[in-house]
């Protein structure tokens, strides 16, 4: 047996007080002798015996012997002694664990699921590792996410049992990069372990990110988790109202079928949680079908909520969300010169909800009252000392405007427009082109192709010659920014390059032309301009959104600012005047299709071998002593209790 040893040996110095203890014990009172003629001779015999009783005394005393002992565990345990033991144990090192966090891993084709899986997996690889070793946990979400740097095992293992998988895709890749730049300074073994079902995912390839990593000495291994589950999963969602009929909406969504066999949907439609149709369609193995419905809804804002009545592995894309916004007029103000912007002007009146009001110069009304005032074509010399000033504090206190390119605009030079713009004109160019999308945005709904490069079927004739300063740029023409808006004050500004006159383009022509400006004019009256009512799950809630109270779909309350957006379903923003509501959806196809992986080498089976080597590991045993101590504490109550002597 290995030799035993002291931390604090200087405590032992402590036994000393067993000597008073003794001392006192033998010092106690003693009951009076009284001296009896008949019983001398026993007298005699006990007084040479006196010497062998007092042993006996001193060895019988149950309560003494406790006493010593509670004493003598307790100096042990200050002591601390300990051994040194020959165990096998994993080497030391930097470790760090990615474990997979996103919506796959809530599939339960493995039992209970697959995040719950490899919780367990790392528990076990985790009591394999040396325990001086730096462990460190990423979560890999659509973006890595530290949970642990540089801990120990007990923090790990506290960690992981606190960890949940979140509704968002997944990225391995740029966690791996992200896991080999924490370990980049370490001058230990560094080790990578991914446990994950390796579904495709975004960010960096997997295999590059592998490759990366191991060149800088740094092992990567893989635990595949994954059981090759069924599912059905919707891949998209989209609803709206009617621009002729606000009180009349339609929902459009996707269901794709991952599995091989041809499977039987019905999809349940809910209006603010109360159930509103169904519908049923067979979809084919590895395709997908489009479902529609239309409806009659109320002028307020109302959540739709699809949900499939299919079962299979992976709950969480069996249900979408989408918001209704509910209906609001708007006061429109058209300045323009006399007999001009027709095409606008009929656009524009079509919709039930927008009230135009329209202003030919010089002879512009009070304009504090509108919501959004549009320039259209207005000649320079018309046009009044002061007008921009005035409107230019309009913005300011939160008004929109939207300013149309026009003939005379960039010949205007008034300071007070030049500040508004989200644009520096230059000339006017007489060139026929094309109109090509920059950016994705929701005044484009239903009126460019999704995925389209450009307008179909549009060019511009006439345009003005632009550098965009600091705005956002939604289309081009020429390389020309056409489409662009920015926040000015409290309010915002939009440019639209494409003039609705047959001079300038043949945009007006266009059953698309209304639909663009309708969407505008609401999107523009948006709070803030942000412009969204959906958002997919890993996105963050835009920086426009400030000052307000966010409830999460499962209840929790945050403050504005860079959230992630992590969980399904709609998320409420209060700002103390009015509750706003974006809907989150997973849509996401290659996160859907459970039984995906990448072709990667990885270990499927949960036992996970470390390799090991044999140290020398010190076993404390002051833990041990004190247990021993307590014992026997509430041995001597429960034994004087019983002598009546407490």
């Amino acid at each position: 047996m290995p030799p035993t040893e002291f931390i604090n040996p200087w405590a032992l110095t402590a036994f000393l007080l067993l000597v008073p203890l003794i001392i006192l014990y033998l010092l106690r009172p003693k009951p009076m002798n009284i001296r009896i003629s008949s019983i001398m001779f026993i007298m005699h015999i006990e007084k040479t015996k006196r010497f062998s009783s007092f042993l006996k005394r001193f060895i019988r005393d149950p309560f003494l012997l406790i006493q010593i002992l509670i004493i003598s565990l307790l100096i042990l345990a200050i002591a601390n002694p300990f051994f040194i033991a020959r165990e096998e144990q994993d080497t030391k090192g930097s470790v760090v664990f990615i474990i997979d966090a996103s919506a796959s891993m809530q599939s339960m084709d493995v039992s209970p699921d697959r995040f719950s899986k490899s919780i367990e997996i790392a528990k076990e690889i985790l009591n394999g590792v040396n325990e001086e070793s730096e462990i460190s946990i990423i979560l890999a979400e659509n973006i890595p996410i530290v949970a642990l740097r540089d801990g120990s095992r007990n923090n790990a293992k506290d960690i992981l049992t606190r960890l949940k998988a979140a509704d968002t895709p997944s990225n391995i890749g740029d966690s791996i990069l992200f896991a080999r730049d924490m370990l980049s300074n370490s001058k230990l073994g560094k080790r990578i372990y991914v446990l994950s079902d390796l579904s495709p995912g975004s960010g960096t390839d997997i295999k590059i990110a592998e490759r990366l990593a191991s060149s800088g000495n740094t092992s990567v291994k893989f635990v595949r988790i994954s059981g090759n589950g069924r599912n059905l999963g919707i891949i998209s969602i989209s609803a709206k109202r009617f621009l002729t009929d606000r009180n009349r909406f339609y929902l459009n969504f996707n269901v794709k079928n991952f599995n091989k066999n041809e499977e039987d949907i019905t999809a349940d439609v809910l209006i603010d949680g109360a159930f509103y149709n169904s519908i049923n369609k067979k979809i084919p193995p590895n395709s997908d079908e489009l479902f529609h419905l239309e409806g009659d809804v109320s002028d307020e804002g109302h959540a739709v909520t699809v949900r499939l009545k299919n079962s299979d592995d992976l709950a969480i894309d069996n249900s979408a969300f989408a918001i209704l916004p509910g209906v609001q007029s708007h006061d429109i103000l058209l300045i323009t010169n006399e007999d001009s912007d027709t095409y606008l002007r009929y656009a524009i009146e079509s919709s039930k909800d927008i009230k135009l009001t329209r202003a030919s110069i010089p002879i512009i009304p009070d304009i504090s009252g509108f919501d959004t005032l549009i320039m259209g074509n207005v000649k320079k010399e018309l046009i009044l000392s002061g007008t921009f000033r005035e409107i230019e504090d309009y913005v300011k206190n939160g008004g929109n405007l939207i300013v149309i390119a026009s003939s005379d605009l960039n010949q205007l030079n008034d300071p007070y427009l030049n500040a508004m713009m989200p644009v520096k004109l230059a000339e006017l160019k007489n060139t026929e082109s094309e109109i090509y999308i920059e950016s994705d945005h929701e005044i484009l709904t239903d009126v460019v192709p999704k995925d389209s490069e450009k307008f179909p079927n549009i060019i511009t004739k006439r345009y003005i010659k632009a550098f965009p300063k600091d705005p956002v740029v939604i289309a081009k023409t020429e390389n020309s920014p056409v489409i662009a808006f920015r926040k000015y004050g409290l309010g915002n500004v939009a440019y639209i390059g494409i003039n609705p006159d047959p001079e300038w383009s043949n945009f007006q022509y266009s059953s698309s032309f209304p639909i663009f400006w309708l969407q505008l004019i609401k999107w523009i009256n948006k709070r803030g301009g942000i412009g969204i009512t959906g958002l997919n799950s890993g996105d963050y809630l835009p920086a426009g959104i400030t000052g307000a109270n966010i409830t999460t779909p499962s209840g929790r309350i945050l403050g504005s600012g860079d959230i992630l957006l992590d969980e399904m379903g709609v998320y409420e923003i209060n700002d103390g005047k009015r509750t706003d509501k974006i809907a989150v959806n997973l849509i996401d196809e290659k996160e859907s299709d459970i039984a995906n992986s990448a072709k990667i080498d990885a270990i499927n089976d949960e036992k996970f071998n470390i390799k090991k080597e044999l140290f020398d590991v010190k076993r404390e045993l002051f833990q041990y002593l004190l247990i021993l101590a307590v014992l026997f504490i509430v041995i001597e109550i429960v034994y004087s209790r019983r002598r009546g002597v407490i």
